[in-house]
């Protein structure tokens, strides 16, 4: 959970906590969980961007590929 402090010289309010929630499965980010988002996914694993890295063990390599697929199935 997060929270939001917003401060001026009169004082400071907090939020309430929020969750943030990643959906791996929605790799190009666009709303929804379709054959766009492997190929989102493939472009960069191919090109070893960073982003690619889905299952955060700081490689690009096929585990990543065993991990997207699992969220996309899965729907998130």
């Amino acid at each position: 959970s997060y929270q939001c402090i917003v401060s001026n010289p009169c004082g400071s309010v907090t939020t309430n906590p929020a969750t943030l929630t990643i959906c791996t499965g929605d790799y190009n980010c666009d709303g929804g969980i379709d054959g766009q988002d492997v190929e989102a996914f493939f472009v960069d694993w191919q090109n070893g961007l960073p982003r690619a890295d889905v299952n955060n063990d700081g490689g690009v390599e096929g585990g990543d590929v065993e991990f997207f697929f699992l969220r996309w199935e899965n729907g998130c």
